[in-house]
C-alpha cells in the first residue's frame, strides 16, 4: 500500500506493529529516518532500524514527524517513541494528537 496521508502511515504501522510483521514496518519510514525509543537511545538508517525492531517488534506511544516524499508517499523521518513519557516526566502536559490541518499542510515544504 501507498500511503496516500500520514492517516495512512499510522495505520499501515499500526497493522504491522500488530501483526508483528517487520517486512511490512521498514518500508514506512525514510532512509536515515531517526527512532527513539528510550531517552538518550537513537537508532538512524533503515539498517538501524531492521536490528531494532528485529524479532518482535514493539509498538508504542511516540511522537513521530511523517514527510510527504518526492514521489508523493508519506513516510516516517522521525519517531520519538518516548516523547509523550519524557514531557510527562518533566511536567509538561501531553499534547492531544490530531492530524496536520490543510493550512498547516500547504506551509509544508515539498
Amino acid at each position: 500500500m501507498r500511503p496516500a496521508s500520514p492517516e495512512d502511515v499510522i495505520l499501515a504501522l499500526n497493522a504491522a506493529f500488530t501483526a508483528g510483521r517487520q517486512d511490512d514496518i521498514l518500508p514506512h519510514y525514510e532512509a536515515d529516518a531517526v527512532v527513539m525509543p528510550e531517552p538518550g537511545q537513537e537508532f538512524r538508517g533503515i539498517d538501524a532500524l531492521s536490528a531494532l525492531y528485529a524479532g518482535s517488534p514493539q509498538p508504542f506511544i511516540s511522537n513521530v514527524v511523517i514527510r510527504r516524499q518526492p514521489d508523493g508517499v508519506w513516510k516516517v523521518a522521525i519517531n520519538n517513541a518516548r516523547g509523550p513519557l519524557v514531557l510527562e516526566s518533566a511536567g509538561a502536559a501531553p499534547s492531544p494528537v490530531r492530524p496536520v490541518t490543510s493550512e498547516e499542510q500547504s506551509m509544508i515544504p515539498g
